[in-house]
């Protein structure tokens, strides 16, 4: 993750308590500087949503065929240890 985003997400996680008390005691000027950046913490997580979505739909297709190896793998698995815990449960029966 780009070090910008990170300092990004810190300052609207730092900046996001201040400001909202602020907005209740209604103060003027903090409710201008509160709704600025309410304004531009909504784009930057745009902006970001933007980027992780786009990734996202690029994964795609590698993890569904991944997914579709491993449930391929899990049944093989399974065909292959059934017999064996079928003979333990005949054998815990005796």
């Amino acid at each position: 993750m780009p070090k910008t985003l990170i300092y990004i997400i810190l300052f609207s996680i730092l900046l996001s308590p201040g400001l909202a008390l602020a907005k209740e005691e209604k103060l003027p000027a903090w409710e201008n500087i509160w709704s600025w950046t309410k304004e531009k913490m909504l784009l930057i997580w745009d902006k970001i949503y933007l980027i992780l979505n786009k990734e996202v739909e690029h994964r795609k297709p590698a993890t569904k065929q991944e997914l579709i190896k491993e449930t391929e793998e899990i049944k093989q698995e399974i065909k292959e240890q059934a017999p064996s815990l079928w003979q333990r449960l005949k054998d815990l029966t005796k």
